[in-house]
C-alpha cells in the first residue's frame, strides 16, 4: 500500500492498495497555500458592522470573512449596558479551504455606540468599527448641529456625510484631513470643528427649511483599519405663520366693521369675526379648524 506522493500537493491523496483490507482514510483540507510545509495566514482585509433584523428584532452584527488562524472578535456598547441585558453571540466558521467567517452580535437599543474589534491570532493586526443610529429634532430656520465623533483619536481620516429622502442618497460634504481638500454640494453646511480635529466631523446646518432638509444623515470616518459610522434621522418642524387681516365695509344706511385675525401653525385656521351694525349689534367669534387640502 503507498500514496501517490506526487499529487499530494494538489490535495489529491488518493491510495494504492495492494492488500484487500478494510481501510479508513483521514484527510485534512487545505487552508491556505503553503511553501515549504508552511502555513501562510490570510490576513484581515475587512471587517463589517450593521444592523440586521434577520432573527425578528433590531441586532447589531459584526463580522469578518476569509481569515486564517481565526481572528478574535470582541462586540460591546458604549456607555456600558447592564450584563444581562447585552451579551454577544460570537460563532467561528471555518469553509472548505479552512478559511474562518466570525460574527459576532448584540441586541440594538436606543442611544448606544455599538463597537466591534477584530483581532488577528497573532495580534499582528487590529480592526475597529462603530455604528451609531439617534434621532434629532430643529426648528426651521434655526441653525443646528449634527453630530459625529469617533471613539478615537484620529489623524489622517476622510470624512463623508450624505442625505438620503425618499429612497434617493446624495453626497453632500467630504473632506480629507491628508490634502485638506472639500468638497460641498451644499452652501449651507459646515464643519463645527475646524478640519474634522482628532475625528470630530460634526456638521452644522445653517438656516435648514423643513421639506428640504428633514431626512436621514449619514457621517463615515474611515482611517487605516478604523471606520466610525453615524446614521441620524433629522426631523426639523415648521415655524408658526401669522396672517392678520382688517376689512372695513361701509354702506349707505348702516355700517359694517369686520376684523379678521387668522392665525395658521401647521393645518389649523383660527377666526374672529366681530360685526357691528348701525341700530343693533351682532358679535360673531368663530374658531374654525382646516384639514389639509380644504379652504375656506
Amino acid at each position: 500500500t503507498s500514496l501517490f506522493t506526487e499529487l499530494i500537493p494538489s490535495g489529491n491523496a488518493s491510495l494504492h492498495i495492494q492488500n484487500n483490507h478494510d481501510l479508513k482514510m483521514i484527510t485534512t483540507p487545505q487552508t491556505t497555500k503553503t511553501t515549504n510545509n508552511s502555513v501562510i495566514p490570510a490576513p484581515i482585509q475587512s471587517v463589517s458592522l450593521e444592523t440586521t433584523r434577520l432573527s425578528g428584532f433590531e441586532e447589531v452584527i459584526c463580522s469578518s470573512r476569509d481569515v486564517y488562524p481565526a481572528p478574535r472578535v470582541n462586540l460591546f456598547t458604549e456607555p456600558a449596558s447592564l450584563p444581562d441585558s447585552l451579551q454577544p453571540l460570537t460563532r467561528k466558521m471555518a469553509d472548505k479551504q479552512g478559511l474562518y467567517s466570525v460574527e459576532s452580535k448584540l441586541k440594538k437599543l436606543k442611544d448606544l455606540t455599538y463597537i466591534c474589534l477584530v483581532q488577528s491570532f497573532y495580534r499582528s493586526q487590529s480592526w475597529r468599527a462603530s455604528l451609531q443610529q439617534k434621532e434629532i429634532f430643529g426648528a426651521e430656520g434655526q441653525d443646528f448641529i449634527i453630530p459625529c465623533v469617533a471613539p478615537w483619536n484620529l489623524q489622517n481620516f476622510t470624512l463623508t456625510w450624505s442625505f438620503t429622502k425618499e429612497h434617493k442618497s446624495l453626497t453632500i460634504y467630504t473632506y480629507d484631513s491628508l490634502t485638506q481638500q472639500i468638497s460641498s454640494v451644499w452652501k449651507k453646511v459646515r464643519l463645527v470643528t475646524p478640519r474634522g480635529r482628532g475625528g470630530d466631523g460634526s456638521l452644522q446646518l445653517h438656516n435648514p427649511l423643513s421639506l428640504e432638509h428633514t431626512g436621514t444623515y449619514t457621517c463615515i470616518l474611515s482611517a487605516h483599519q478604523t471606520k466610525h459610522e453615524v446614521h441620524t434621522r433629522v426631523n426639523i418642524t415648521q415655524s408658526k405663520h401669522e396672517v392678520h387681516t382688517r376689512v372695513n365695509i361701509t354702506q349707505t344706511n348702516h355700517e359694517v366693521h369686520t376684523r379678521v385675525n387668522i392665525t395658521q401653525s401647521k393645518h389649523e385656521v383660527h377666526t374672529r369675526v366681530n360685526i357691528t351694525l348701525s341700530k343693533h349689534e351682532v358679535h360673531t367669534r368663530a374658531n374654525i379648524t382646516l384639514k389639509p387640502g380644504e379652504s375656506m
